[in-house]
């Protein structure tokens, strides 16, 4: 929920209110138009003005809630804004979304020289607005406020980007989405597959998704090797960073695990250049003893048939060796995906990253082969039980259990014996009651996961089919932590719950919950927020899901610790392959 002031309180709570939608428009040819649903003039600023905590001029916020600029009537067929909430527990992060049209039957003036964050601007010329202009152009809508007694003040501000622009009798249709969700398309790490930087005859399939490594922390990840020069090499990253190897051992394909640790054992560094010219930083692990004098003096390599098999590796990188906390990674993957920092609400980050310490939940991990951003950025929301929040800028926030405010008679239209806007339906599926998670010991390899069955309150009789990949995180009791959490969020939903409501809600954010009261509405329930749709006149449309059961906090939980039982089944007891190599008669 957004803290609103005093002025933005008693403006809601006011019998008439008057509204302005302001377009922000920055164009990818360059151009700045300032556009609105209505001629606005600049509104002058007060004359005792107090600072609003928080507020500064790049924000593009003002004193006194006064609009500092000329706004001219140019955008019609315009119904609001749509926000969702980023779902991790389904593994969607739906875009929030708006359209609207631009009147284009005259010149229009546009402006250029500086971002609008800087808060100054300076005359261009006037000209039609073309497709060029308005494909991929970037808005910031901002709504403002005010009453019979009050100047307008800024309320809420979003930022969307122009998905689909579409011509018709000198006017423009602009479909957009939410500005972030443009980083969300494609896979990450970007990092490429060692078999590209130096091709063999012994490539592994093109269809691959391995790449180079990206580690947090202490990672134990699978490393690939690649035939340079005249003989092969495992490649750890890129030659800025220094890497600390701790240990590597033999793959998991091969069966039984032998480990090596640096100090008995040679890992030996190199640096090496691609076709490009690019460095990269390889090793050489000197862990086979090739002439059977019970020494080691040959780089371990296993061989499956025509490929050779990938080594787990234990190492960090000196970039993010340090870099163990989930919102501080969660920051640096987004700034990864392409967000400037400006996009990114270091404020609200830094919250979710202290409540962390206080739980003392680390990440130590990476990732190794490429994997839709989506679908990635869900499952690291999953593992440390938090959403993203997109408007202005992206906020990290915690996920918390209490309810922001109490909803009823007050806010919700309609009631009585008319009916109204409030509907319940029922969720008729099957409910799972617990999860499996994946996770693994900080002493194994991460490529090959332990998994164990969560429930979401007590029950374990109907796990779900699903899998939570939690492998970044080797504290047994945080895992069911995390599982528990998610399970109740993903898997307890009973209904869906939908209503109308007054702008008074207009502080109610995606992912909030809210509790419902009164009779008209089944009694006091609690919901979570899904779906908000802020109309042009204000009025407001809620989705929300109702839980089957009672949600929790992170410090609500206290799981035993995990015993991990190590397999001791005795090698008379299995068949095993015979195997050649060096050393080996």
């Amino acid at each position: 929920m957004i803290p609103f002031s005093a002025l933005q309180s008693a403006i809601l709570a006011a019998d008439t209110l008057r509204v302005w939608w302001l377009f922000d428009v920055r164009t990818s040819t360059g151009r700045r138009f300032r556009w609105s649903t209505q001629h606005i003039a600049a509104v002058s600023t007060d004359p005792a003005p107090v600072w609003e905590s928080g507020a500064d001029w790049e924000a593009g916020r003002h004193w006194g809630g006064s609009i500092g600029a000329d706004y001219d009537f140019r955008i019609t067929d315009f119904q609001g804004v749509t926000l969702r909430r980023a779902r991790a527990e389904s593994g969607l992060a739906a875009p929030s979304e708006t359209s609207f049209t631009i009147v284009n039957g005259d010149s229009i003036q546009w402006e250029s020289g500086v971002s609008w964050e800087a808060g100054a601007y300076w005359a261009g010329s006037r000209a039609l607005v073309g497709l060029a202009d308005m494909m991929g152009a970037a808005v910031l809508i901002s709504l403002y406020i005010g009453d019979r007694g009050h100047d307008p003040a800024c309320f809420r501000r979003w930022r969307f980007r122009v998905r689909r622009a579409e011509p018709g009798y000198k006017t423009i249709r602009c479909v957009c989405e939410d500005y972030y969700a443009q980083y969300l398309r494609g896979t990450w790490p970007t990092t490429p597959n060692p078999r590209d930087l130096w091709p063999s005859d012994a490539d592994a399939d093109p269809g691959d998704d391995y790449c180079v490594p990206v580690v947090f922390g202490t990672a134990y990840v699978p490393l690939r090797s690649v035939f340079i020069g005249s003989r092969r090499e495992y490649v750890l990253g890129a030659a800025g960073e220094d890497f600390a190897v701790d240990r590597v051992r033999s793959p998991r394909e091969w069966g039984a695990k032998t480990e090596w640790a640096a100090g008995p054992y040679s890992l030996e560094q190199y640096t090496r250049a691609d076709a490009e010219g690019r460095a990269w930083r390889t090793l050489r692990p000197i862990v086979a003893d090739s002439d059977g004098d019970s020494m080691a003096d040959a780089m371990g390599l296993w061989r499956n048939g025509t490929a050779f098999l990938d080594m787990p590796a234990r190492f960090s990188a000196s970039d993010t060796a340090l870099m163990t906390n989930p919102a501080d990674i969660i920051k640096h993957i987004l700034r990864s995906f392409g967000l400037e920092g400006a996009d990114i609400d270091d404020g609200a980050f830094a919250a979710a990253a202290q409540t962390m310490d206080a739980w003392g939940l680390r990440w130590n991990g990476g990732c190794w082969r490429r994997m839709d951003r989506q679908k990635l950025l869900s499952r690291l929301l999953a593992a440390c039980h938090c959403t993203l929040v997109l408007e202005e800028q992206v906020q990290l926030r915690v996920l918390r259990k209490a309810s922001v405010r109490a909803v009823g008679r007050g806010h919700i239209l309609g009631g009585g014996s008319r009916g109204g806007s409030f509907s319940w339906d029922s969720s008729s599926e099957e409910q799972a009651d617990s999860v499996y998670v994946g996770w693994q010991t900080a002493s194994e390899a991460q490529n090959w996961l332990i998994h164990t069955l969560v429930p979401a309150k007590v029950s374990k009789a109907s796990p779900s089919s699903e899998v939570l990949d939690l492998s970044w995180v080797q504290d047994s009791r945080a895992v069911q932590r995390l599982g528990s959490l998610y399970a109740q969020r993903a898997l307890m939903k009973e209904a869906d719950v939908r209503f109308q409501a007054l702008p008074r809600l207009l502080d109610l954010q995606p992912a909030d919950v809210v509790t419902l009261i009164g009779e008209d509405y089944g009694g006091t329930n609690d919901v979570i927020v899904d779906e908000m749709a802020v109309g042009r006149d204000l009025a407001l449309r809620f989705s929300c899901s109702r839980l089957s059961v009672v949600l929790d906090d992170w410090e609500n939980l206290a799981p035993a610790s995990i015993a991990v039982t190590p397999d001791m089944t005795a090698s008379s007891e299995y068949w095993t392959p015979s195997i050649t190599g060096p050393g080996v008669a």
